[in-house]
């Protein structure tokens, strides 16, 4: 019953939440990076990404480790077998895909950690955002070209892949699909693939070089309008959300070009919502949202955040 009811849209199509991330990943990467460019007037993107392997491994190895001999050593139960052995079975046999990053392109099936397929596609997307950034800064005709190039193709293979499967525009969760993703098709085919997840990444490039571009100009956004601005972005989210309720109603017909065009645009239309936020949190400055965000005993917690996730 509660997928015939359109306010339950906040959890069926939750995992929208998902690009938020996306959104900062690319907005971080295309903010500093420049910045290091300033510095340093070079770039080696190899040892950029190496960087990066480095900084993330250690640990996403210490907890595939653990998932791949431990975990199924910490209780019982009549359904252990179909859920925490089988986790455990996965990573023993594919841990090795997830250190290479790989795990949402190759046997992907057989996932070891299925929250892991966000590691695997920020990764991917964040060797190209270094290669587009770095041309942008370093030849900033070519690169502009590279990064609308970017755009636009992270808009028409999921619009393409789409009309041509004639899928879903996003994964519904209906219980058999969440009872073990990995098995889900649509989760591997399309949920997962980087060259799906794109939109809001692009989008988070843009405005992190944006915001690069303009951070010796000095402005405030008047407070009446960053209210605004923020109404208007949670609008933008809620809209886009709830619209996917229409690929819920029983009976609905099937629209490919209306499927397709929503696959391919919610996703970036909700990173530009965030984006746009940010922005306004970044040159509005209301005061008191500013305190809350930079409360110092924020910045500990922020750190596990990582952990939280693995």
């Amino acid at each position: 019953m509660g997928y015939r009811q359109w306010w339950n849209m906040y959890i069926l199509n939750g995992m929208i939440v998902v690009d938020t991330f996306f959104v900062y990943s690319g907005l971080l990467t295309a903010y500093y990076l420049p910045i290091e460019l300033d510095d340093k007037k070079h770039l080696n993107p190899f040892l950029v990404w190496l960087y990066r392997f480095i900084r993330l491994t250690p640990l996403y190895l210490a907890v595939l480790l653990f998932h791949a001999t431990l975990l199924d050593k910490l209780g019982s139960g009549p359904l252990w077998p179909d859920t925490i052995q089988l986790e455990q079975q996965r990573c023993a046999d594919n841990w090795w895909l997830n250190l290479l990053y790989l795990s949402n392109y190759f046997n992907s099936d057989e996932m070891c950690m299925f929250q892991s397929w966000y590691l695997s596609v920020d990764t991917h997307l964040f060797m190209v955002a270094v290669v587009v950034v770095y041309c942008m800064w370093r030849w900033p005709l070519t690169g502009n070209i590279m990064m609308a190039v970017f755009a636009f193709l992270a808009i028409l293979i999921p619009f393409a892949v789409i009309l041509s499967t004639r899928s879903d525009p996003f994964m519904l969760l209906y219980p058999h699909v969440i009872k073990d993703l990995p098995s889900s098709q649509y989760f591997r085919g399309m949920y997962v693939a980087s060259h799906m997840r794109a939109g809001p990444y692009v989008v988070g490039v843009a405005m992190g070089y944006f915001l690069y571009k303009i951070k010796d100009i000095h402005f405030t956004i008047p407070k009446g309008w960053v209210y605004v601005g923020h109404m208007l972005c949670v609008f933008m989210c809620l809209a886009t959300q709830y619209a996917g309720y229409v690929f819920y109603v029983p009976g609905a017909p099937y629209y490919v070009l209306g499927a397709a065009l929503y696959g391919a645009l919610h996703r970036a239309i909700w990173g530009t919502a965030i984006a746009l936020n940010i922005f306004l949190l970044v040159r509005g400055r209301i005061e008191w949202l500013h305190k809350l965000l930079t409360w110092p005993p924020i910045v500990p917690v922020s750190r596990l955040t990582y952990c939280a996730y693995l």
